[in-house]
Protein backbone atom coordinates (compact mmCIF):
# COMPACT_ATOMS: atom_id res chain seq x y z
CA UNK A 1 0.00 0.00 0.00
CA UNK A 2 1.34 3.43 -0.93
CA UNK A 3 1.50 5.97 1.90
CA UNK A 4 -1.15 8.67 1.76
CA UNK A 5 -0.80 12.28 2.86
CA UNK A 6 -2.85 11.45 5.95
CA UNK A 7 -0.45 8.62 6.84
CA UNK A 8 2.51 10.97 6.37
CA UNK A 9 0.84 13.62 8.53
CA UNK A 10 0.07 11.07 11.23
CA UNK A 11 3.74 10.08 11.16
CA UNK A 12 4.80 13.73 11.62
CA UNK A 13 2.42 14.19 14.55
CA UNK A 14 3.39 10.85 16.08
CA UNK A 15 7.07 11.67 15.76
CA UNK A 16 6.72 14.84 17.87
CA UNK A 17 3.66 14.19 20.07
CA UNK A 18 5.54 13.05 23.20
CA UNK A 19 7.81 16.13 23.08
CA UNK A 20 4.89 18.59 23.24
CA UNK A 21 4.51 20.03 26.74
CA UNK A 22 1.83 21.90 28.67
CA UNK A 23 1.51 25.47 27.42
CA UNK A 24 3.13 24.91 24.04
CA UNK A 25 1.34 26.50 21.10
CA UNK A 26 -0.29 24.83 18.12
CA UNK A 27 -0.48 27.19 15.13
CA UNK A 28 -2.75 26.51 12.19
CA UNK A 29 -2.64 27.72 8.59
CA UNK A 30 -5.93 26.78 6.96
CA UNK A 31 -7.15 26.43 3.40
CA UNK A 32 -10.52 28.14 4.06
CA UNK A 33 -11.03 31.63 2.58
CA UNK A 34 -11.35 33.13 6.08
CA UNK A 35 -7.98 31.63 7.06
CA UNK A 36 -6.36 33.13 3.97
CA UNK A 37 -7.98 36.50 4.77
CA UNK A 38 -6.70 36.43 8.36
CA UNK A 39 -3.18 35.57 7.19
CA UNK A 40 -3.26 38.38 4.63
CA UNK A 41 -4.51 41.00 7.10
CA UNK A 42 -2.06 39.97 9.81
CA UNK A 43 0.88 39.51 7.41
CA UNK A 44 1.59 36.10 8.85
CA UNK A 45 1.76 32.38 8.13
CA UNK A 46 -0.91 31.44 10.64
CA UNK A 47 -4.65 31.98 10.93
CA UNK A 48 -5.38 30.21 14.23
CA UNK A 49 -3.64 29.31 17.49
CA UNK A 50 -4.39 27.08 20.47
CA UNK A 51 -2.72 25.84 23.66
CA UNK A 52 -1.49 22.27 24.16
CA UNK A 53 -2.10 20.48 27.46
CA UNK A 54 -1.74 16.91 28.64
CA UNK A 55 -4.76 15.39 30.38
CA UNK A 56 -3.34 12.11 31.63
CA UNK A 57 -2.15 10.25 28.50
CA UNK A 58 -4.28 12.43 26.18
CA UNK A 59 -2.80 15.49 24.47
CA UNK A 60 -5.48 18.19 24.19
CA UNK A 61 -5.69 21.54 22.43
CA UNK A 62 -7.56 24.37 24.17
CA UNK A 63 -8.74 26.96 21.67
CA UNK A 64 -11.36 29.58 20.89
CA UNK A 65 -13.46 28.89 17.78
CA UNK A 66 -16.59 30.56 16.44
CA UNK A 67 -18.64 27.57 17.54
CA UNK A 68 -18.62 26.54 20.39
CA UNK A 69 -16.24 29.17 21.84
CA UNK A 70 -13.40 28.18 24.15
CA UNK A 71 -13.17 24.41 23.97
CA UNK A 72 -10.88 21.45 24.61
CA UNK A 73 -10.36 18.85 21.88
CA UNK A 74 -8.02 15.88 21.59
CA UNK A 75 -5.05 17.30 19.66
CA UNK A 76 -4.98 14.28 17.34
CA UNK A 77 -8.58 14.95 16.30
CA UNK A 78 -8.09 18.71 15.91
CA UNK A 79 -4.98 18.19 13.78
CA UNK A 80 -6.39 15.33 11.71
CA UNK A 81 -9.61 17.18 10.84
CA UNK A 82 -7.94 20.51 10.12
CA UNK A 83 -7.74 21.43 6.44
CA UNK A 84 -4.31 22.96 6.30
CA UNK A 85 -0.91 22.96 7.95
CA UNK A 86 -0.36 22.66 11.69
CA UNK A 87 2.84 23.61 13.51
CA UNK A 88 3.94 23.05 17.09
CA UNK A 89 5.65 26.08 18.65
CA UNK A 90 7.38 25.07 21.90
CA UNK A 91 7.82 27.34 24.88
CA UNK A 92 11.54 27.80 25.56
CA UNK A 93 12.78 25.80 28.55
CA UNK A 94 14.20 28.89 30.28
CA UNK A 95 10.68 30.41 30.34
CA UNK A 96 8.99 27.25 31.61
CA UNK A 97 8.60 27.03 35.38
CA UNK A 98 6.28 24.86 37.46
CA UNK A 99 4.59 28.02 38.74
CA UNK A 100 3.98 29.34 35.21
CA UNK A 101 2.62 25.98 34.00
CA UNK A 102 0.29 25.70 37.01
CA UNK A 103 -1.04 29.23 36.56
CA UNK A 104 -1.42 28.84 32.77
CA UNK A 105 -3.29 25.57 33.24
CA UNK A 106 -5.65 27.14 35.79
CA UNK A 107 -6.35 30.22 33.64
CA UNK A 108 -6.84 28.26 30.41
CA UNK A 109 -9.21 25.76 32.01
CA UNK A 110 -11.23 28.35 33.88
CA UNK A 111 -12.11 29.98 30.54
CA UNK A 112 -13.44 26.77 28.97
CA UNK A 113 -16.96 27.39 27.71
CA UNK A 114 -16.56 31.15 27.31
CA UNK A 115 -17.96 32.37 23.97
CA UNK A 116 -16.11 33.38 20.83
CA UNK A 117 -16.40 37.07 19.90
CA UNK A 118 -17.36 37.56 16.26
CA UNK A 119 -17.62 41.30 17.00
CA UNK A 120 -14.01 41.41 18.21
CA UNK A 121 -12.89 39.44 15.14
CA UNK A 122 -14.52 42.11 12.97
CA UNK A 123 -12.94 44.90 15.06
CA UNK A 124 -9.49 43.32 14.81
CA UNK A 125 -10.01 42.86 11.07
CA UNK A 126 -10.82 46.56 10.66
CA UNK A 127 -7.80 47.43 12.78
CA UNK A 128 -5.47 45.59 10.43
CA UNK A 129 -7.37 46.63 7.29
CA UNK A 130 -7.86 50.37 7.85
CA UNK A 131 -5.97 51.07 11.10
CA UNK A 132 -8.98 51.63 13.36
CA UNK A 133 -8.12 51.59 17.07
CA UNK A 134 -8.21 48.24 18.81
CA UNK A 135 -11.08 47.81 21.25
CA UNK A 136 -10.27 48.30 24.90
CA UNK A 137 -9.89 44.97 26.60
CA UNK A 138 -11.65 44.29 29.85
CA UNK A 139 -9.40 43.18 32.66
CA UNK A 140 -10.92 39.73 32.53
CA UNK A 141 -12.50 39.21 29.13
CA UNK A 142 -15.35 36.76 28.81
CA UNK A 143 -15.37 36.51 25.01
CA UNK A 144 -12.38 35.70 22.82
CA UNK A 145 -10.94 35.35 19.36
CA UNK A 146 -8.38 32.55 19.05
CA UNK A 147 -5.07 34.39 19.44
CA UNK A 148 -6.55 36.65 22.12
CA UNK A 149 -7.39 33.55 24.19
CA UNK A 150 -3.79 32.30 23.95
CA UNK A 151 -2.28 35.75 24.61
CA UNK A 152 -4.61 36.38 27.56
CA UNK A 153 -3.80 32.99 29.14
CA UNK A 154 -0.08 33.74 28.84
CA UNK A 155 -0.27 37.32 30.12
CA UNK A 156 -2.54 36.35 33.04
CA UNK A 157 0.11 33.75 33.92
CA UNK A 158 3.00 36.23 33.89
CA UNK A 159 4.35 36.13 30.30
CA UNK A 160 3.16 38.99 28.08
CA UNK A 161 3.67 37.78 24.50
CA UNK A 162 3.44 41.28 23.01
CA UNK A 163 4.37 43.86 25.68
CA UNK A 164 2.52 47.13 25.21
CA UNK A 165 -0.12 45.56 22.96
CA UNK A 166 -3.64 44.55 23.93
CA UNK A 167 -4.16 40.77 23.92
CA UNK A 168 -7.07 41.25 21.54
CA UNK A 169 -4.78 42.55 18.79
CA UNK A 170 -2.19 39.78 19.11
CA UNK A 171 -2.02 37.63 15.99
CA UNK A 172 -1.22 33.92 15.72
CA UNK A 173 2.00 34.91 13.91
CA UNK A 174 3.08 37.19 16.78
CA UNK A 175 2.45 34.37 19.24
CA UNK A 176 4.62 32.00 17.19
CA UNK A 177 7.41 34.58 16.89
CA UNK A 178 7.43 35.75 20.50
CA UNK A 179 10.75 35.76 22.31
CA UNK A 180 9.36 33.07 24.64
CA UNK A 181 9.01 30.41 21.95
CA UNK A 182 11.40 28.25 19.97
CA UNK A 183 11.23 27.50 16.25
CA UNK A 184 8.06 25.97 14.82
CA UNK A 185 7.96 22.23 14.08
CA UNK A 186 5.60 20.94 11.36
CA UNK A 187 2.97 18.46 12.61
CA UNK A 188 0.81 18.37 9.48
CA UNK A 189 1.50 19.34 5.88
Amino acid sequence: MLPTERTLDTDLYGEHRKRIRNGDILCFSGQHWLSAFIRRLSHGRYSHAGLAFWWGERLMVLQAEARPGVQALPASRAIDRYRGQVDWVPLKDERRTPEFEAKLTAVAMELLGDPYSILDLIRVGFHYLICTPLPKQARTPHTFVCAQYVAYCYSASGLDLEPGKSDIGTTPEEIARSEFHGPAVRLKR
